[in-house]
């Protein structure tokens, strides 16, 4: 299992849910808005240490920055690393890999 690529994953799901505009919930995409708000919710729910906190703070104060990303992407791949309930419960909320994802 490679961390660093789920973690990739996450954040290409995440990017366009927190540079979305307000409107964009009534957009075709509104399904996987949704999804993608959900996986944000869960994620800052489960980020507990000082860095993660920080790096989401980061994100969403400046989700235009592509540093901020790196340094979440980075802290999601650490929790992959170091916290199996983490692992296995984004695993399972995680869209499968189908065509048009990396």
């Amino acid at each position: 299992m490679d961390y660093t690529e789920i973690a990739d994953q996450v954040v290409e799901l995440l990017k366009p849910i927190l540079a979305a505009s307000p409107g964009a919930a009534a957009s075709p995409g509104a399904a996987a808005s949704a999804a993608g708000t959900a996986l944000w919710d869960w994620i800052k729910s489960r980020f507990t240490r000082p860095a993660a906190v920080e790096a989401v703070r980061e994100v969403e104060q400046n989700p235009a920055g592509d540093a901020n990303w790196e340094v979440l992407k980075l802290q999601i791949r650490k929790a992959l690393e170091d916290d199996e309930v983490f692992r296995k419960e984004l695993l399972k909320i995680l869209p499968k890999k189908g065509p048009g994802t990396r």
